[in-house]
């Protein structure tokens, strides 16, 4: 029995966070209160990619809410 196993590694945009944090404005005087936080979308907030750097799952999206 053949057994495959995806290799996975730590997200190089949210390195592993899963999120990252966005500038909304002037960054000269204070980044946290001019900045707002996001969902890393190159691993899709799981903070892990696989070797191509790919998203392990596909985003789950929902419309309408």
């Amino acid at each position: 029995m053949l057994i495959v196993r995806k290799i996975r590694k730590i997200c190089t945009t949210c390195h592993g966070n899963g999120y990252i944090r966005v500038a909304t404005g002037d960054t000269s005087i204070d980044f946290r209160n001019n900045s707002k936080v996001i969902q890393c979308t190159t691993c899709s907030s799981e903070g892990e990619t696989d070797e191509n750097g790919n998203a392990l799952h596909k985003p789950i999206v929902i419309d309408g809410l």
